[in-house]
């Protein structure tokens, strides 16, 4: 076989990490290590037989095989990459509110010392790039983006915090390429009643056992508040140290001064600003899904 057979392919904080998780518990489902492969967003060059090696070799005859790179469903060149490579792909999209997902992005990066920015301003500076028509299409777009790319936190200088909640946009590139027997959308606030009944036909849609029914996990996990510890003792350390250059520990101190930081509220201004110009998106979606989102442009008018 060796490719994949399927793609979640996003958009980014919108539970795709999860969505990855719960399938990667089938025993008939193969999910590549790492989670987010970067090979059609950056790597490309380098060939299948790279990608195969790199982010697959754990396989073990699995019926389905997936990545869940997010950035996948939003940059423009990556569709017929992946069109190209596996025409026969299925295709998993999970979606949320495009306003709580710009504002999630942002604090992901942010609350790590990644983004200095704040959010209005980090805004701004999308909104001026996507005026300014960059867009990443086509093969310049590609060279764009892949240039300005850093491996080592699979990020780039281009946030697309905005950009990346076009979701009516990214899918109709998919569905140009693709059956539409192929794709299969899945929205967040689904998953909330349980993710048994939100997952019943997926794993019909990836050809897996239609019955497996998810393992219980444990009541609460331990993992996020062991990190901030470990990484405050780390921070400590890092402060008397002179080993480390002054960029690193200059980031490292953003995050410190950030650990426990409880993410504030969106201002309600900001929020109406985003709920409108999310708007056409919303509704082309609404068209393309058959799916009834008024409660996420009926924010603005709160």
């Amino acid at each position: 076989m060796k490719r994949p057979s399927f793609f979640i392919l996003g958009a980014a904080k919108c539970g795709t990490t999860s969505l990855q998780g719960y399938l990667s518990r089938h025993p008939e489902v193969y999910m590549s290590d790492p989670k987010e492969p970067h090979f059609f967003e950056a790597e490309y060059e380098k060939g299948f037989d790279f990608y195969w090696q790199r982010y697959f070799s754990g396989w073990q005859g699995e019926r389905a095989i997936g990545e869940a790179r997010h950035r996948n469903l939003f940059l423009p060149f990556v569709a017929p990459r992946i069109a190209e490579s596996v025409p026969d792909a299925k295709l998993l999209i999970i979606l949320r509110n495009p306003v709580d997902r710009c504002y999630s992005h942002w604090w992901h990066w942010f609350s790590r010392g990644v983004e200095s920015r704040s959010f209005d301003d980090a805004l701004e500076a999308d909104l001026k790039r996507i005026d300014a028509g960059i867009d990443f299409e086509g093969d310049e777009g590609a060279r764009q983006w892949t240039r300005n790319f850093d491996h080592s936190v699979g990020r780039n200088e281009f946030t697309c915090y905005v950009d990346s909640g076009y979701f009516s946009r990214q899918i109709s590139r998919y569905m140009a390429l693709f059956p539409a027997e192929q794709l299969k959308v899945l929205f967040l606030e689904d998953f909330k009643g349980g993710a048994d009944e939100a997952l019943s036909d997926v794993w019909p849609f990836l050809g897996v056992d239609p019955d497996f029914v998810l393992p219980p996990t444990s009541a609460k996990n331990q993992a996020g508040s062991l990190l901030n510890y470990r990484l405050s003792r780390f921070v400590k350390a890092i402060k008397v140290s002179g080993l480390l250059p002054r960029r690193v520990k200059d980031r490292v101190k953003r995050i410190a001064n950030r650990v426990g930081t409880k993410r504030p509220s969106l201002s309600p201004s900001t929020r109406r600003d985003l709920v409108e110009h999310y708007r056409p998106y919303n509704l082309e979606l609404e068209k393309l899904t058959g799916r009834d989102l008024s409660h996420w442009t009926a924010q603005a008018d709160d």
